[in-house]
C-alpha cells in the first residue's frame, strides 16, 4: 500500500467553503412523496481479500457543476453524507438512502444525481462513482440507472407503475485504490453506525476543482448496416445521459490512476448522425476535470486532501462519424423489406476505451450510452429480407450492438 498523502488547502479558500454547502431540502408537501433505495455491493483489498466486517461505509451526495461556460479552477463544493453503515461479512454491505427526495437539492436539470461509496478498512480506501436519475414512481421519488431509462421513467408521469425498474443500486465488487490515515480522514463515520445522513456530522467533505483537462471525444453510438438495402441511424437527444469512468488516485500522478465506477453527464442539444450506411460509430465531446477530494473537521478551516479523481463535469457538443469495425453479431431474426424498426431501451455497448486519457493518466475511460427514449438507435430494411443480428442477444432483447446483414 501507499502512504496517504496528506496537503493543506490555501486558507482563503478554506474560508470560502464554509457557504458552498448544497440544499437537501426535501419537498414534504406530497403524501408518499419520498422513497428508498438502497446500494449494495462487495468492498475489496487490491489484492482481492475483502474488507473485514464491521469497516465502515457511506454513500455521499455531490453536487453537480452545471453552470454554463468552463468551470472554474479553484472552485469548491461539499458533499452530503445520504447513507451510511458497515460491512457485512464477506465483504458485502448493504446501506439505505431513506429519503431519496432530499437528492432533488443536488439533482441536474436532467434529473441526474452523482453518488460516491466510500469504505475504509484500516488504512485502504475504497470510493465508486455512480450517477442515478430521480423518477417518480407510484408518486414516490426513486433513483432508477439513466443508462437503461425509458419515457416510461420520465419524472413528469406521476403514476409509473414500479414493475421493472431497478429502485436498489447494485455497484458489484468495489476495489481498493489506494489509503488514507484513517476512515475520518475520508468523512466516515467511526464504528459503522448506521444511518441515513442525519446523524450529526464532525467531519465537512468536498472536493476542489484543480485543472480543467479538456473536452474529450465520447462514442455514444453504433450503427452497422453492412448489406446494401439498409441503413442505421442513432439519435441522441436531448437530455441523453452518457456514463463515463471516473478515475482515482491518491498522490493525483500519471500510471497511479484507477477507474471506479462511472458518471453520467447529460446532453442539452439534439444531435441526429443522419442515415449512414457500413460500420460506423457516432461520437461526441464532454469536457473532463481533475479534483482534489478533502475533508476537514467541523469547525476547522484546514481542508485536508486525502484523495484525487478525474471525472467528466459536463456535455460539450459537437458530432462525428468515424468507421467502426463489424463485430461479431451471432443472435439473428429476418426483417422484410420495408421494415423500420427502432431500438430505445435496453443498455447498449460499453466502450473500454471510450474516453482516450492513456497519456495524462496512464489509462483510458469506459463510456456507455443506453438505447432510450433520448438516445434511439434504428435501422431501415430495404431491396430484400434482411437479418439483424445482436452481439449479445435478439434485436428484441439486449442486443448491446446490432448488425444488418
Amino acid at each position: 500500500m501507499r502512504p496517504a498523502l496528506c496537503f493543506l488547502l490555501p486558507v482563503g479558500l478554506a474560508a470560502s467553503l464554509m457557504t458552498a454547502s448544497p440544499s437537501f431540502a426535501a419537498d414534504t408537501s406530497a403524501a408518499g412523496a419520498a422513497g428508498a433505495s438502497t446500494v449494495r455491493g462487495l468492498l475489496q483489498h487490491a489484492d482481492g481479500a475483502p474488507f473485514r466486517a464491521g469497516a465502515p461505509v457511506a454513500v455521499f451526495a455531490i453536487p453537480q457543476d452545471d453552470a454554463p461556460g468552463p468551470s472554474q479552477e479553484g472552485a469548491s463544493r461539499t458533499s452530503e453524507q445520504v447513507a451510511a453503515g458497515a460491512v457485512d461479512a464477506g465483504g458485502r454491505f448493504a446501506v439505505t438512502i431513506a429519503d431519496t427526495e432530499r437528492l432533488r437539492g443536488v439533482a441536474s436539470p436532467a434529473g441526474l444525481v452523482d453518488l460516491e461509496v466510500r469504505a475504509v478498512d484500516g488504512t485502504a480506501f475504497a470510493p465508486f462513482a455512480l450517477t442515478r436519475r430521480l423518477v417518480q414512481v407510484d408518486g414516490r421519488t426513486t433513483l432508477v440507472d439513466p443508462d437503461q431509462d425509458s419515457s416510461a421513467t420520465d419524472t413528469r408521469r406521476g403514476r409509473t407503475p414500479a414493475e421493472g425498474l431497478g429502485t436498489d443500486v447494485t455497484t458489484g465488487t468495489v476495489r481498493s485504490t489506494g489509503t488514507v490515515p484513517d476512515a475520518a480522514a475520508a468523512g466516515l463515520p467511526v464504528g459503522g453506525t448506521r444511518s441515513s445522513g442525519g446523524a450529526p456530522r464532525t467531519q465537512v467533505c468536498g472536493e476542489t476543482l484543480l485543472k480543467n483537462i479538456g473536452s474529450r471525444r465520447v462514442v455514444v453510438g453504433s450503427t452497422y448496416a453492412m448489406v446494401s438495402g439498409s441503413s442505421g441511424r442513432f439519435v441522441y437527444r436531448a437530455g441523453a445521459a452518457t456514463s463515463l469512468g471516473v478515475a482515482y488516485s491518491v498522490n493525483g500522478s500519471k500510471r497511479t490512476w484507477a477507474q471506479a465506477g462511472t458518471t453520467s453527464r447529460a446532453s442539452s442539444v439534439e444531435i441526429d448522425f443522419g442515415k449512414r450506411t457500413g460500420g460506423r460509430s457516432y461520437e461526441t465531446q464532454f469536457r473532463f476535470g481533475k479534483y482534489a477530494q478533502w475533508c476537514r473537521p467541523v469547525g476547522s478551516t484546514q481542508n485536508q486532501v486525502y484523495n484525487h479523481v478525474v471525472k467528466a463535469n459536463r456535455f460539450d457538443g459537437g458530432a462525428w462519424v468515424v468507421s467502426a469495425p463489424t463485430p461479431s453479431a451471432t443472435y439473428c431474426r429476418p426483417y422484410a423489406s420495408g421494415t423500420d424498426t427502432t431500438r430505445s431501451t435496453t443498455a447498449a455497448n460499453v466502450w473500454s476505451h471510450g474516453v482516450r486519457f492513456v497519456g495524462p493518466l496512464g489509462i483510458d475511460l469506459t463510456a456507455k450510452t443506453g438505447y432510450t427514449d433520448k438516445a434511439a438507435l434504428n435501422y431501415r430494411i430495404n431491396g430484400k429480407t434482411r437479418q439483424i443480428c445482436g452481439t449479445s442477444d435478439y434485436w428484441v432483447g439486449t442486443p448491446k450492438r446490432a448488425v444488418v446483414r
